[in-house]
């Protein structure tokens, strides 16, 4: 199935503390089934993590999209 990524960066990457860029840690992935009449696609969400590595501020990520079906894939 073809694939459509897009990727949920968060407001800012700058620690709010002021030490600077955040460095990413990693992402999470979510993937659903999306239907488009006589079409599927699989709709593939990337929402990297940042962290600071100057102090222990939390990880920061962009709100995961809300799905069509609660609890859906």
């Amino acid at each position: 199935l073809p694939r459509v990524e897009r990727i949920l960066e968060p407001a800012s990457t700058l620690c709010p503390c002021g030490c600077g860029a955040m460095t990413k840690i990693g992402e999470d992935v979510s993937k659903r089934l999306d239907v488009i009449p006589a079409q599927w696609r699989v709709l593939v969400t990337r929402r990297p993590k940042y962290i600071c590595r100057r102090c222990s501020g939390p990880v920061v990520q962009a709100h995961a999209p809300e799905h069509v079906v609660p609890s859906g894939l």
